[in-house]
């Protein structure tokens, strides 16, 4: 039941969307102190 729940792809898609997230608001973060380094 667990590993059924885990391998869905609602989950995936959740999980996903998550890392996307992460993602950009990790190279917003380096944007912006760049930026506030330069400026």
């Amino acid at each position: 039941m667990i590993i059924h729940f885990l391998k869905s792809p609602q989950l995936n898609k959740i999980y996903y969307s998550f890392k996307n997230l992460s993602t950009n608001i990790f190279y917003f973060i380096c944007k912006f102190a760049i930026v506030s380094l330069f400026f």
